[in-house]
């Protein structure tokens, strides 16, 4: 191998790392022009390199296996005009559990049957 060709294939090395280099780094900025990309400047914030906050807890899920107000329907727990505001659900796939919530304290829960593949 001569030094003329080991050259020439360094410089084809070179040229072709840049053209990939620029088409990707174009392409790059045309997606997340778009919005389907994350933007650099929003790279630290979704590394969570500035300090991320924990997240808020918004449910306290029911303790124990017990369902709460089984018996009884949702109309006669709540009472409220403004119902979907204030309801929220917890679906805790591991306890096949789903829990209606209103005011962020538990009003209602049921068994789920979770069927995996569906």
């Amino acid at each position: 191998m001569s030094w003329k060709s080991f050259y020439k294939n360094h410089q084809r090395n070179i040229l072709g790392t840049a053209l990939l280099g620029a088409s990707f780094s174009t392409l790059y900025f045309l997606l997340a022009r778009q919005g389907l990309m994350v933007p650099l400047t929003a790279i630290p914030e979704v590394v969570c390199l500035t300090g991320c906050p924990s997240q808020q807890v918004l449910h306290i899920p029911p303790t124990g296996k017990e369902l709460l107000n089984y018996n009884k329907p949702l109309s006669q727990l709540i009472n409220s005009a403004n119902v979907k505001e204030k309801t929220s659900i917890l679906i805790e796939k591991s306890k096949y559990r789903l829990t209606v919530y209103y005011n962020q304290k538990p009003l209602k829960s049921y068994y789920f049957l979770c069927i995996a593949g569906r």
